[in-house]
């Protein structure tokens, strides 16, 4: 593997070998276009800069709406039926009978008190 140059983007320092660059490009080889800026930002040479990103693919504007109408007829649909469950569970509230749970005791306290010997206030 052979090192063709450095870069260091905190102190703005650029070494590149061009003879060896060149050299691998006539073998075949290809720069990123990262590179390529950088060798012509820093005047190593004069070829015209690459794009080195992609621009993000925005939607169609026709898409969007057609989407958004099934969802606001779901929503509709589901508000119907939370309704339709809401009422049914005001009938079932009205017509059951309430049922109060037996107090159980908790173990714990009733282990602690038996611990602890009662205090006689003076």
């Amino acid at each position: 593997m052979e090192l063709l140059g450095s870069y260091n983007p905190h102190q703005k320092e650029f070494k590149v070998k061009k003879e060896r660059i060149e050299y691998w490009m006539s073998k075949g080889a290809q720069i990123s276009p990262t590179l390529n800026n950088l060798m012509v930002n820093y005047k190593v040479w004069d070829k015209p800069k690459m794009q080195s990103w992609k621009p993000k693919k925005k939607k169609d504007v026709k898409e969007a709406p057609a989407k958004a109408a099934p969802a606001e007829k779901e929503t509709e649909a589901e508000e119907i039926k939370t309704e339709e469950v809401k009422e049914e569970a005001k009938e079932e509230a009205n017509s059951a009978p309430l049922e109060v749970p037996a107090a159980e005791p908790n173990p714990i306290e009733a282990s602690v008190a038996e611990e602890v010997p009662a205090q006689n206030e003076n």
